[in-house]
């Protein structure tokens, strides 16, 4: 069996990307000793290298690499289906990968996309803010040198603009809508901690409670995971803190949270109000309609396929590297009418 670039890689003891590097002559930041290392590993191994991945890095194909963490949100299932044909329709193939909101799989991914030469990279990262792993996600995009756009969860990587909606102003919003419909006991059911979308909605949540004069309960808020089970999971949690209202940070948790509601006699909203974030398609069909905020997804794709081209053809110039926020949309509904 012929031996592959990663084998070169883990023989050479660096990461694929590395490998890729100097052994398409693209090593400029990489030391002597690394490079002589990668060379023999080569060697050792008689490798040779892909046509196809040669052709990759010659620029006679285009390739995007997109890395999303999951399709079970329609929120991102959406947005990949309005950027991959944008994509192809600017002549680029596309590669993706599903990193299960798992950072160590996003860097593997990552190791093994950018090691293929891809041209450039769309990423939503499952990484947390500040920690290692995303420093060394930070290093692996910074050793390819490829034009980088993140989408929705913003992360530090220089020379990497960000496409996101102002999860802030999302939840101020809806958040006021609440409070103006009388509710003061507004339950918060978050998705995970670390994420960029999370600490802004809390942020907006905790922003319209001060202005109201509410002061901010702990018990009152349930750290869950984006998913229809954490939204089932955190009712009984939270009921005997008695909320008058729940605040899902996604509509799959308000999924979740409205079938625990009903499983335990609760109306909504006679009894006790709800409402979601994002939008999705079957919010509007349930049998209680919920509240949400729309997430403008085709402006999103857009605007991260338009600024990637744009850093593909004309590279880093400071208006091309700057971060575009886009406002979201409030949609009322039964689930959060007093």
């Amino acid at each position: 069996m012929s031996s592959t670039l990663r084998d070169v890689a883990r023989t050479a003891n660096v990461s694929t990307a590395t490998a890729s590097l100097v052994l398409n002559g693209k090593a400029r930041r990489i030391s002597q000793e690394t490079i002589q290392r990668v060379l023999a590993a080569a060697e050792a191994l008689n490798y040779v290298p892909n046509r196809s991945a040669q052709s990759l890095v010659s620029g006679r194909r285009k390739i995007v690499a997109l890395v999303m963490p999951e399709l079970e949100n329609s929120f991102f299932s959406s947005l990949s289906n309005s950027i991959i044909p944008a994509l192809q329709a600017a002549g680029y193939n596309v590669l993706m990968g599903i990193s299960a909101n798992n950072a160590e799989e996003e860097k593997r991914l990552l190791e093994q996309m950018l090691g293929e030469g891809v041209a450039a990279l769309l990423l939503c990262t499952s990484s947390a803010k500040g920690s290692q792993i995303q420093e060394d996600i930070c290093n692996l995009i910074r050793s390819a040198r490829i034009p980088t756009v993140q989408i929705d969860r913003k992360f530090e990587l220089e020379n990497s603009p960000c496409i996101y909606v102002d999860s802030f102003e999302g939840a101020r919003r809806l958040c006021k809508h609440l409070i103006d419909e009388g509710y003061r006991r507004i339950a918060a059911i978050t998705g995970p901690p670390q994420q960029f979308s999370v600490t802004e909605r809390l942020r907006g949540y905790r922003y319209s409670l001060e202005e109201a004069g509410i002061n901010y309960d702990e018990d009152l808020i349930y750290v869950g995971d984006y998913r229809v089970n954490s939204g089932y999971e955190a009712i009984p949690s939270l009921l005997p803190f008695r909320p008058d209202c729940i605040f899902a940070f996604n509509d799959m948790i308000a999924l979740g949270a409205l079938k625990a509601l009903g499983d335990l006699g609760k109306q909504v909203p006679q009894d006790i109000a709800l409402a979601g974030y994002d939008d999705n398609y079957y919010s509007p069909m349930l049998h209680v309609p919920i509240s949400s905020v729309r997430q403008p997804i085709e402006a999103v794709a857009s605007a991260s396929v338009e600024r990637l081209l744009a850093l593909i053809q004309k590279g880093k110039s400071p208006g091309l590297i700057e971060d575009l926020v886009l406002k979201p949309e409030l949609r009322i509904r039964q689930s959060s009418l007093s």
